[in-house]
């Protein structure tokens, strides 16, 4: 995923374990928001033609990565403004301007471990047998 395309929006990779059938859906350059509390929350535009009030806006933009020791994804945060933003693509722009590419990573915040961007041919995290493989990749919807 290249960040500085202002079109390109958040991709997920779907992997699914060979044996048991669990799956993992790994995001990369996701927008989210933060509630009350301050948790992180993937954000989701209002569907065509709905007004919402409070109007939501995003506030950065995040990568949901995997853990090979964990065996779990694990929330990086790339990006996040003081304030929330009108537009999401006005996140992409600043990615671009601070050379953000998309490949960014970080550590594990349990067990420090390096996170990886697939979770191809790793071990399942529920049967522990079989593998996780790549089904599919798709932009979700805003």
């Amino acid at each position: 995923m290249i960040l500085a395309d202002p079109r390109t929006m958040s991709y997920a990779y779907l992997f699914q374990c060979s044996r048991c059938g669990h799956d993992e859906e790994l995001i990369l350059g996701a927008e989210f928001e933060r509630d009350a509390r301050g948790a992180l929350i993937p954000f989701r535009a209002p569907a065509a033609g709905v007004i919402e009030w409070p109007v939501r806006r995003p506030v950065g933009l995040y990568h949901s990565l995997w853990c090979g020791d964990c065996r779990h994804s694990r929330i990086v945060v790339l990006l996040e403004r003081p304030h929330p933003v009108e537009h999401p693509v006005e996140l992409l722009l600043e990615a671009e301007a601070r050379g953000l590419k998309g490949l960014e990573g970080g550590c594990c915040e349990l067990c420090g471990a390096e996170l990886k961007h697939s979770a191809e041919s790793l071990p399942c995290p529920c049967c522990e047998t079989g593998r996780l493989i790549l089904v599919g990749e798709y932009e979700p919807a805003p």
